[in-house]
Order: C-alpha cells, then sequence, then structure tokens
C-alpha cells in the first residue's frame, strides 16, 4: 500500500504518507482503513504528506467520487483540521480540487493544501517534525 499511518500523540496528529504511485484504489483502500480504525484519526489534526508521490492516477471524477466516503470518514472520526503536503503541481492541483469540495460541506472541514512540511506545521500550530514522538506506525 502506497500509505503508511503514524500516530503522534505528543502533538496530538496522524500523520499520512504517501509514496510511489497512488491511483483511486489507493484512496479508497486508505479512506477504508481509517474509518475501520476511526479511534487513530479521532479529535486529532492530520497531516497527508505527498511529497514521495511519483505520480498519481486520478482523474476530475475520480476525486469526486471519493467524496461519500470522505464525508462518512469526517462522520466517523471528526478529525481537526487536515494539512495536506503536495509540492508537484499535478498534486497540488488535484489536491485543491479535494479542498474545494469540502468548502460547502456542514459543517466545514478546515483543509489546507500547502507545498512543505514547514506550511503544514505553521498552519497546524506544530514543533517542527523532528521533535514529534511516534507510538504506532500502520
Amino acid at each position: 500500500m502506497p500509505f503508511s499511518r503514524t500516530i503522534h500523540p505528543d502533538v496530538n496528529l496522524l500523520y499520512i504518507r504517501g509514496e510511489g504511485v497512488v491511483d483511486r484504489a489507493d484512496l479508497v483502500s486508505l479512506q477504508e482503513s481509517l474509518i475501520h480504525s476511526a479511534a487513530e484519526a479521532q479529535g486529532r489534526d492530520q497531516i497527508v504528506d505527498l511529497t514521495l508521490v511519483a505520480r498519481i492516477d486520478l482523474s476530475i471524477d475520480d476525486i469526486s467520487a471519493l467524496r461519500p466516503r470522505s464525508e462518512a470518514l469526517r462522520r466517523a472520526t471528526q478529525p481537526g483540521r487536515l494539512a495536506i503536503v503536495a509540492p508537484s503541481d499535478i498534486t497540488f492541483g488535484l489536491a485543491r480540487m479535494y479542498e474545494m469540495m469540502f468548502e460547502e460541506s456542514q459543517p466545514p472541514r478546515e483543509i489546507l493544501v500547502v507545498r512543505s512540511i514547514r506550511e503544514a506545521t505553521s498552519w497546524l500550530n506544530l514543533p517542527e517534525p523532528e521533535s514529534w514522538s511516534p507510538t504506532a506506525t500502520t
């Protein structure tokens, strides 16, 4: 699976890192695994770091198709804010489409797409990643 998850309880964060090639099935699998393990995301801010993603094979329709499962995930976990780190132009554009889908959702979820982990940690008011203490990685 191109995604790994690490919980950092000291900063109340769920860090998700993507690697390699990511497609719709990978994102659906990630969403399903988060729904089934809702406790790990419960009330936590999240960073989805796409820095190591080489390619994303998604269409606009694929992004739209993720919305119902994303809404179910949000209801199941009541997560905090979500920062998506997307340094490449294509990844950034697709992540922005995902962000815009939720601008009018009720209640709205705070999502920000940024280019660097530094921007994500600044927005989430977190210390530098080197100081985080992981307890579990999946």
